[in-house]
């Protein structure tokens, strides 16, 4: 017999491997993005971008690994990041805040700047 599965063409079938984060992991991870994007939240930042309703920020996380980017981002299914363009040393990604934060996150409140 044979061993290991394939498709009939003698290729093997690839299972994604998702890799998921325990849920406090997940949520202490959760807590350092809100900390990072807090000083972006103020009406300093949309002064400087001349934006009185709204602008686009962008934060850097450092120090984590490619796992726990990959839960942020909602790439559980893709732990190699293959679905992604590496631009130099980073990943970079366009992301609801829904997916980073999960569904029903308290709002996001900014600190910081002339008004706090």
């Amino acid at each position: 017999g044979s061993r290991g599965s394939n498709n009939g063409g003698g290729i093997p079938h690839h299972q994604p491997v998702i890799s998921t984060l325990p849920a406090k992991e997940l949520a202490t991870l959760r807590k350092e993005v809100r900390r990072a994007l807090k000083p972006i939240l103020s009406w300093d930042l949309l002064n400087r971008k001349n934006a009185s309703n709204g602008t686009w920020g962008t934060i850097r996380l450092e120090r984590i690994s490619q796992r726990e980017y990959c839960a942020l981002i909602g790439r559980e299914r893709d732990p190699e990041l293959r679905t992604l363009v590496k631009s130099g040393a980073w990943y970079s990604v366009d992301c609801d805040i829904a997916t980073v934060f999960g569904a029903g996150a308290p709002a996001l409140r900014g600190t910081g700047g002339r008004y706090g």
